[in-house]
């Protein structure tokens, strides 16, 4: 898990925490799209990547923008985007790639079993001690 012992008010690690999934959902995009590797084999404007993509140009601007507000990304000038090492980790080619798992992680059975758990939480009943210590 990460750690949130930077920020200096409780809100302030919550609205981080609170905004975890929309941050998710956007690394699953970017790695889904193969984004990190465009831009590592010199991609670097949002019009080259959107075309290699065939994504709408102005929806991926807005998107690697917000990836680059959270440090995935660097915008040199408007709508020339490079890696960070943050972004490296998305890389397929790279040593400690971390796309797969922001591929699985986010991918529609996780996402809906995740999105399921306050109804599980309600509905979930054991009828035995055994049961209970199975799972």
């Amino acid at each position: 898990m990460t750690s949130f012992k930077h920020f200096s008010l409780p809100s302030q690690q919550m609205e981080v925490m609170l905004a975890g999934h929309f941050v998710a959902e956007c690394l699953h995009v970017v790695a889904v799209l193969g984004v990190p590797d465009l831009i590592a084999k010199g991609s670097t404007t949002i019009e080259a990547i959107a075309a290699a993509t065939g994504c709408h140009e102005f929806s991926l601007y807005r998107l690697l923008r917000t990836l680059a507000s959270i440090g995935v990304f660097t915008e040199s000038y408007p709508g020339h985007f490079q890696l960070t090492s943050l972004g490296e980790t998305l890389r397929s080619d790279v040593a400690d790639s971390l796309r797969d798992k922001a591929i699985f992680e986010i991918s529609t059975p996780m996402w809906s079993a995740w999105g399921s758990l306050l109804d599980s939480q309600r509905r979930t009943v054991f009828s035995s001690r055994s049961q209970r210590n199975s799972v």
